[in-house]
């Protein structure tokens, strides 16, 4: 595809939206289709020497750094809190959330206000039990619940299974007993165990909150009258959220860039540089190209790559891409590109990110965990 040439106006014009915080960097480049890498890159020429830098021409600079430093502390001070009242879709957690901000010192009004939920609503709800007990089963409905599980997931082992009947459906059920039903009816997942034959050296980085480890790797799929498509996954290592993918017919880095920069416009609305964001890659042909770690380096984004004698330096991003292939890809038979692309988005969007059971996050999924995370920190600084 040919590359739409910028004018100098063009680029001015884009630059000073974002410095005069008419709108996020994610909406300025979601809107002229440009990477962030693209949009800092013309940003620090217009800083450097302003059209002059681009075209011809001068700016006056320590105006625009000046209003660039007020925004930023305006969003530092808000932050939680967006990440909080934007993530919150149910009417339960926003109950939940108007509870918080009570706890805290604030009037039913202001907190109703704050989470987007009307008084009376709230009132309403209040009024009859918040949690209702669920209900014991026998063990016939048991097990029909059980197969319909392994019909769409028949990979899943019983601790999966039984947390998505306790956390999804609603059934009080122990994991002992779905495990025995399923050992009785050859439910059971076989599972392999192969023993590595050298010994891992060196730790892999460990990460205290969201958006600050990312994970990226690639994997390839048939699609039976194409030939094999790429499938590119960018992973947040804190929350286990896919926050960027992109897949093709190629696995070059311009790939790899595209699914970093959705990551980017969904996770860091005015920005990622200066939020220290790392990114733990294997050492291939893609990740360590001129071109993408030049764009790292515009983006600030710090490059961690494994290590040969490191088999679990990027175990985390690698266990994603295998739920994919279990959940969705070995499971289905795509007959074209479009097809793929269209059912592995509304997996991950709808399936995986939304809902998955993961172990890892004591069986919540990924933006639950991550509500959880932002919530606990908004206490806290309480």
């Amino acid at each position: 595809m040919k590359q739409r040439k910028w004018t100098a106006e063009e680029k001015m014009a884009i630059v000073l939206e974002g410095i005069k915080g008419v709108k996020s960097v994610a909406d300025i480049c979601r809107e002229h289709k440009i990477s962030q890498g693209l949009y800092y890159r013309w940003r620090d020429k217009f800083l450097e020497g302003g059209k002059k830098a681009l075209n011809s021409g001068s700016a006056d600079e320590s105006i625009y750094r000046a209003e660039i430093d007020k925004l930023q502390r305006i969003i530092g001070k808000q932050a939680i809190q967006i990440e909080i009242l934007k993530k919150t879709e149910t009417v339960r957690e926003k109950i939940e959330l108007v509870k918080q901000l009570l706890k805290e010192g604030y009037t039913v009004k202001e907190s109703c206000k704050a989470s987007g939920l009307s008084r009376s609503r709230y009132y309403s709800f209040i009024n009859l039990r918040e949690i209702e007990k669920p209900k014991k089963i026998n063990e016939i409905e048991i097990l029909e619940k059980i197969k319909a599980i392994k019909s769409e997931h028949p990979f899943w082992g019983y601790r999966r299974v039984t947390a998505w009947l306790r956390h999804r459906e609603g059934v009080l059920i122990n994991h002992k007993t779905v495990s025995k039903i399923m050992k009785e009816h050859s439910l059971l997942a076989s599972q392999t165990v192969h023993k590595a034959k050298r010994k891992a050296e060196g730790r892999k980085p460990r990460t205290q909150r969201p958006k600050e480890i990312w994970g990226i790797d690639m994997t390839k799929f048939m699609i039976p009258c194409i030939g094999w498509a790429y499938l590119v996954v960018v992973l947040d290592w804190y929350t286990k959220k896919i926050v960027g993918w992109e897949i093709s017919l190629r696995g070059r880095t311009a790939e790899w860039k595209s699914a970093l920069d959705k990551g980017l416009v969904s996770e860091f609305k005015e920005g990622v540089r200066g939020r220290g964001l790392k990114l733990v890659s294997d050492n291939g042909s893609q990740p360590t190209s001129r071109a993408f770690m030049k764009e790292m380096a515009v983006l600030g984004i710090e490059q961690i790559f494994t290590s040969y004698d490191n088999p679990k330096g990027n175990a985390d991003t690698e266990r994603v891409i295998r739920t994919i292939k279990e959940e969705l890809i070995w499971l289905n038979e795509f007959r074209s590109l479009d097809e793929a692309r269209e059912r592995i988005e509304d997996w991950i969007t709808n399936c995986y990110n939304k809902l998955y059971v993961h172990s890892a996050l004591g069986y919540l999924s990924p933006e639950e965990y991550e509500l959880k995370y932002y919530r606990e920190q908004q206490r806290n600084v309480a």
